[in-house]
């Protein structure tokens, strides 16, 4: 198995250090934009800087996609056949056990929620190259994001090998989100947070 991590989102220079630190013994490719801030990288990463689509819609659907499917396709020339897909504005306390909660012959999302009919997280998801691109190769639109990557997943039958992880979060294995301020084990106690699919 060849994996690599996909940093996926805008530059901010905090977020790209600490995921170059927390991500440090694993192959990272950083998926961001065509006017970032190019001095948060060095002449050791790889680095995509791409042009915005001409639109975002919905929730920035456009941006995810864009940045997510283009780093997939230079995984894929690189050679890699699994890939994690990482907002930049995430980072890990401890990327080894995180990645040993992935179960490599499944799908990996971070939880179903059991709101607005029920749908997959767009979080961060791990898997088979090709299925990951296949998620992402499409121009359907959608009420938001995740409501869109949720009906791909059935499309594709990939609800049938999918794997949640959220309630396998602890404190030696856990996730932090800049953009609210918190550790994802907070929201174990949720009953929204799902590890299966609920029809």
């Amino acid at each position: 198995m060849k994996r690599c991590i996909l940093i996926q989102g805008p530059t901010d220079r905090l977020h790209i250090q600490e995921n170059k630190k927390c991500w440090k013994n694993y192959d990272i490719i950083f998926s961001t934009w065509v006017d970032s801030d190019k001095t948060a990288y060095d002449t050791t990463d790889t680095i995509l800087y791409n042009e915005y689509p001409i639109s975002s819609h919905p929730n920035n659907w456009g941006l995810q996609r864009v940045s997510t499917l283009n780093g997939i396709v230079l995984a894929k020339e690189l050679g890699y056949d699994r890939v994690l897909k990482w907002r930049s504005d995430f980072k890990t306390n401890n990327a080894k056990n995180l990645l040993n909660l992935f179960n490599i012959d499944k799908f990996n999302f971070y939880s179903f929620i059991d709101q607005r009919g029920g749908y997959i997280t767009d979080f961060f998801m791990e898997g088979n190259i090709n299925e990951m691109y296949n998620i992402f190769n499409t121009a359907e639109g959608g009420e938001f994001p995740e409501r869109i990557l949720t009906t791909r997943v059935y499309e594709l039958g990939l609800d049938k090998k999918s794997n949640f992880i959220c309630n396998s979060l602890n404190a030696e294995s856990n996730i932090y989100w800049h953009k609210y301020s918190y550790w994802f084990t907070e929201n174990i106690p949720q009953p929204q947070y799902l590890n299966y699919i609920k029809k």
